[in-house]
């Protein structure tokens, strides 16, 4: 699983008329594929995340790999030090 985002520990900003004037969106999709595969029409999507994942210079920085019980210090790290990058499970 790759959760996409920013992982900086600077506050993101985004203006009203941003999104009222310019038609921006803003959509949650976490758990979206947990409970039903994807819709043909996410096809688009998905085949241009699977293209950015697949660019040579593309990165995600780890910033600590936890079993399920260190959930504490992962949700803490991400939290207070975005800076380290990503927090994964190990299941």
């Amino acid at each position: 699983m790759v959760i996409n985002g920013g992982m900086s520990a600077e506050r993101f900003e985004l203006h009203n008329f941003d999104v009222l004037l310019s038609g921006v969106e803003i959509r949650a999709n976490i758990y979206r594929y947990f409970f039903s595969p994807p819709a043909e029409a996410d096809r688009p999507v998905l085949c241009e995340i699977i293209d950015t994942f697949g660019q040579p210079g593309f990165h995600v920085p780890v910033g600590g790999l936890h079993a399920l019980t260190e959930f504490k210090l992962a949700v803490a790290n991400s939290l207070d030090r975005a800076d380290l990058g990503k927090q994964i499970f190990r299941m």
